[in-house]
């Protein structure tokens, strides 16, 4: 849960990818018109349509180089970056290793971090209750000594219902009675204990933790 994938972002270039189109030489054929015009005419009309033709197309040209050219540039940013990340999660990867060695080991300071680290990347863990956590271990007894917080009286809404009243144009709220409202807290304060114990015993693949039940 902790280790991170070598998967970065694959390159996209976007509409960089796509080379210019160069002109089409069947387009600058000289139009005769209804009658057919005389040899000189004819000959310049086909002269300014070369000349057209000549014209997009180094145009066309410039353009597909300056393609290229940004291309091969952001082609080189995304390198660099991709290098970054791919640095960083083996970076990153690297540290769990060594965490995980060292926990094997039963250093305490080690067991706290990771343990930690586990119920923080918990993604069971409801976004908008708390998540702060202090812990000390003793490697000794295998126990895990462990400080967190717990949500506040609040978290449970004092309104039970709400109900909309078309004469009136306005919402109508209905309390929840306060037994209701206490028994439901108690019920979110079990729940984040029992929550908190299976992402312990879930991220101890090691034994570390001792599970036996005083």
């Amino acid at each position: 849960m902790l280790t991170r994938t070598e998967q970065i972002e694959a390159f996209a270039p976007g509409q960089l990818a796509s080379p210019v189109p160069m002109p089409d030489p069947s387009q600058y054929q000289a139009q005769s018109g209804g009658w057919t015009l005389a040899a000189n005419r004819r000959a310049q009309a086909q002269e300014e349509a070369r000349a057209r033709f000549e014209r997009d197309w180094q145009a066309a040209q410039a353009a597909e180089a300056q393609r290229q050219q940004q291309l091969a540039a952001y082609r080189q940013q995304y390198d660099r970056w991709a290098n970054a990340q791919l640095a960083e999660i083996r970076r990153h990867n690297a540290g769990i290793e060594e965490m995980a060695a060292g926990l094997r080991d039963g250093h305490p300071d080690t067991a706290v971090e990771y343990f930690s680290a586990a119920l923080y990347a918990s993604t069971a863990w409801p976004e908008d209750l708390p998540r702060q956590v202090s812990a000390g271990y003793d490697s000794a007894a295998r126990q895990l000594v462990l400080n967190w917080e717990l949500p506040k009286y609040d978290i449970v809404p004092e309104t039970k219902s709400v109900r909309y009243m078309p004469t009136a144009d306005q919402d109508k709220e209905t309390a929840r009675p306060a037994a209701q409202r206490r028994a439901l807290y108690r019920d979110v304060l079990a729940q984040c204990v029992l929550l908190t114990l299976r992402e312990l015993f879930a991220a101890d693949e090691f034994g570390v933790l001792d599970i036996r039940l005083r």
